[in-house]
C-alpha cells in the first residue's frame, strides 16, 4: 500500500493552514523569519499559488495565516508569535495553552511518572532560586535537590536520566556563559498559566511576563522592568530617528528615568545558539507523508493533482 501524499492529506483533513499548524504542532516552535519560506514550500506542495515576493510583505503574509489558523473550528490551542528572551532578533510562531495554573504540563514534556522531578525543578528555578537567577536551573543544584528529597526517590543516575529526557524534548534550552538551564521558548508557553500564578514581574513595553532574570533589565528608579529584547529593538528603531536617543522608563507614571545607546551595549544576550531550539523547520520527526519536499510535486513528478479551482492564491 503507497504512503499517502501531502496533498491528499490537506485535502481530506484542510488545506495550507492545516498543514502549517500541523508542522508547527510537530516542531512545537518556528523561527518567524523562516515561516515565509516554509508556507511557501507548503503552497508549492499544494500546487496553491504564492505570488507574494516582496520582502516588506512577508510579515502581513504570515500574520493573515496566523489569523486564518486561529478562526478555524478545528484549532484548539491558538497561534501567536513571541520573542525569545534570550536573544535580541529571534521571534517564533508558537502554541498557546489555555489551561489552569494546576494543570500539569503536556505528556509530549513531561509523564505523569516525572511530575515530582519537574515539581523540584519549578521550585529550583523560581519559587527557591536562592543563589541563582531566577528562571535558571543549574544541573549539579538540580541533582543535589533531588537526590535528597524523599518524595523523588531517586539516586543520582535515574536524576540524571530524567533530566536528559527533559532536555531531549525541549523543554530546555542551554545558557553557556552561565552553564544553565532555561525553559524553552515553547514550552514556557505551555507552563505560562503556571508562571503568571507566582506573580512575576512584566514587562511594561509588551505587557509580558519576564521569565528570566538575565534577560531583563530593572529601572533604578521605578523598579519596573522591561526585557532586554524588547529594550534593545527599542533603542534600535530610535537611533534610525534620532542622533542619541533616550527612551524613558515607563515603569512608573513618576519615572524619570532614560534609557539610552550606552545601555544597549550594556544588555546581556545568549550569543550562541542552542541546538536544543527549532531555528529552522525541522521535517525529520515527521511522517513521510507530511515532507513538503518540493522535488515531490514540482512539474517532473510522474504523480500530478490539479489544483481545485477554488483553492486561495497566496
Amino acid at each position: 500500500m503507497s504512503k499517502p501524499h501531502l496533498l491528499q492529506i490537506a485535502q481530506t483533513a484542510g488545506d495550507h493552514h492545516f498543514v502549517f499548524y500541523e508542522l508547527l504542532r510537530r516542531n512545537r516552535a518556528i523561527l518567524f523569519r523562516e515561516a515565509y519560506v516554509v508556507l511557501k514550500r507548503v503552497c508549492k506542495a499544494l500546487k496553491i499559488r504564492f505570488c507574494h515576493r516582496a520582502l516588506h510583505a512577508t510579515r502581513d503574509v504570515i500574520e493573515t495565516l496566523i489569523e486564518g489558523i486561529n478562526e478555524r473550528n478545528d484549532v484548539v490551542n491558538k497561534v501567536e508569535t513571541k520573542f525569545a528572551e534570550q536573544f535580541f532578533d529571534e521571534e517564533f510562531i508558537v502554541i498557546t495553552w489555555d489551561v489552569s495554573p494546576t494543570t500539569p504540563p503536556p505528556d509530549d514534556y513531561v509523564l505523569p511518572v516525572e511530575m515530582c522531578f519537574f515539581n523540584k525543578v519549578f521550585d529550583l528555578m523560581f519559587v527557591n532560586p536562592e543563589s541563582q537567577s531566577r528562571g535558571e536551573l543549574r544541573y549539579t543544584r538540580y541533582l543535589d535537590a533531588v537526590t535528597s528529597d524523599p518524595a523523588c526517590n531517586a539516586d543520582k543516575a535515574k536524576a540524571s536520566a530524567v533530566f536528559k529526557k527533559f532536555v531531549m524534548r525541549g523543554m530546555f534550552n542551554h545558557i553557556d556563559c552561565f552553564d544553565t538551564y532555561i525553559f524553552s521558548i515553547h514550552f514556557s508557553t505551555a507552563v505560562a498559566s503556571k508562571l503568571k500564578h507566582l506573580g512575576l514581574p512584566t514587562c511594561w513595553m509588551c505587557e509580558r511576563l519576564c521569565v528570566n532574570e538575565h534577560f531583563s533589565t530593572t529601572c533604578v528608579g521605578c523598579k519596573g522592568v522591561v526585557h532586554n529584547t524588547c529594550l534593545f529593538r527599542k533603542i534600535q528603531r530610535e537611533n534610525a530617528k534620532y542622533y542619541e536617543p533616550s527612551i524613558p522608563c515607563n515603569g512608573a507614571s513618576w519615572c524619570k528615568y532614560k534609557y539610552k545607546n550606552k545601555t544597549a551595549q550594556c544588555l546581556l544576550f545568549d550569543t550562541v545558539r542552542s541546538p536544543n531550539v527549532i531555528y529552522n523547520i525541522d521535517y525529520s520527526n515527521l511522517p513521510v507523508y507530511l515532507h513538503p519536499r518540493l522535488d515531490e510535486f514540482d512539474e517532473h513528478s510522474d504523480e500530478e493533482f490539479p489544483p481545485p479551482p477554488n483553492w486561495p492564491i497566496y
